[in-house]
C-alpha cells in the first residue's frame, strides 16, 4: 500500500525490527526516496543474528537507508559489530561524535536517540478520575506489602512463565517473607490478538494454582482484562514497590521514569 502513495524524494521512516527487508523493497520501486530505520527492539548480538536465514540479506537491506536509529548504544554496537564481522565494514566517528558507515559510496548516520514519553499526556491521565479510582482499589489490594507489579500478555516471549517460576522458587527459599510479599500480574487477555497463546495461558494456570496453593492466596494476584487503559497501568506502577519487566521482545523499559511522574 505504500507504495501507491510514494512520491519522488519522499522521506520514509520504517520502525523496527521486523520491517528490516523494506528498505530495500522501497528503494526498489522509487530509487530517489530517502529511507530511514529506527529499531524499538534490541538488536541481536553478530552470533545470534548469523543464526537467522538470510541475515545477509538483511542487513543489506538496513544499510541502503540514509539513517538507522537505536534506542541505547550497546544496541548500535551490536549492530555495527555485525556489520564489521559479516561485511567487513567499519565505523567511523566524525566531528561532534557522528557515528558513520560507507556503504557503496553512500554515508550511512547511526543515531542514538531514546524514545521519550509525553509527560503533559502522562499528568493527564494521573489527573483523572479514573487513575485515582483505581489505584486506590490496587492499594488496598497490596494493603500495605512490599509489592512486586507486572503487566503482560499470554505469550511466550512476555517472559511471564519465567517470572512465576522465579517468584515460586523465591518464596519457597525465603519464608520469612511470605507474609508481607505480594504479586500483583495484569494479564492482557484478547483471544482475537495475535500475542495470545492458549499453551502459554495453560501454564501460567497450572502455576499460578501451584504458588497459591502452597502458600496461600495473599501472596498473588492475577487480574485478566481485555484491554487495560492507560490509566489502569499506571495506576499499577505507581502503587509498586518494584515493578517486574521480563520481556524479552522489548529493547528498553521507561517505567521508572513513568513512577518519577507519579511521585
Amino acid at each position: 500500500m505504500i507504495y501507491m502513495h510514494m512520491q519522488e524524494n519522499d522521506l520514509i521512516m520504517v520502525n523496527d525490527i521486523h520491517l528490516m527487508f523494506v528498505p530495500n523493497d522501497l528503494l526498489t520501486k522509487n530509487s530517489n526516496a530517502r529511507v530511514g530505520i529506527y529499531f524499538h527492539m534490541a538488536f541481536p548480538s553478530s552470533d545470534v543474528l548469523k543464526s537467522f536465514p538470510h541475515h545477509q540479506e538483511l542487513l543489506k537491506s538496513v544499510l541502503l537507508c540514509d539513517v538507522i536509529g537505536f534506542h541505547v548504544y550497546s544496541l548500535a554496537h551490536n549492530f555495527m559489530t555485525s556489520c564489521k564481522r559479516i561485511f567487513g565494514i567499519f565505523y567511523k566517528i566524525k566531528f561532534k561524535g557522528f557515528i558513520t558507515f560507507d556503504y557503496l559510496g553512500r554515508v550511512i548516520i547511526i543515531h542514538i536517540m531514546h524514545a521519550g514519553l509525553d509527560t503533559d499526556y502522562i499528568k493527564s491521565v494521573i489527573s483523572t478520575e479514573s487513575f485515582k479510582n483505581k489505584r486506590k482499589e490496587f492499594s488496598e489490594l497490596v494493603n500495605g506489602k512490599y509489592s512486586l507489579v507486572s503487566q503482560d500478555v499470554y505469550s511466550e516471549s512476555s517472559g511471564i512463565l519465567h517470572k512465576l517460576e522465579a517468584y515460586n522458587r523465591f518464596l519457597g527459599s525465603h519464608d520469612n517473607v511470605r507474609n508481607k510479599i505480594i504479586l500483583v500480574q495484569l494479564i492482557h487477555k484478547n483471544i482475537e490478538d495475535g500475542n495470545f497463546d492458549q499453551q502459554i495461558e495453560d501454564q501460567v494456570n497450572i502455576l499460578v494454582k501451584e504458588i497459591t496453593e502452597q502458600y496461600g492466596n495473599n501472596v498473588l494476584k492475577l487480574i485478566e482484562v481485555k484491554k487495560p487503559s492507560i490509566a489502569e497501568r499506571l495506576a499499577l506502577f505507581s502503587v509498586g514497590s518494584c515493578i517486574l519487566y521480563l520481556q524479552m521482545r522489548e529493547g528498553n523499559c521507561m517505567v521508572r521514569i513513568i513512577n518519577y511522574l507519579l511521585l
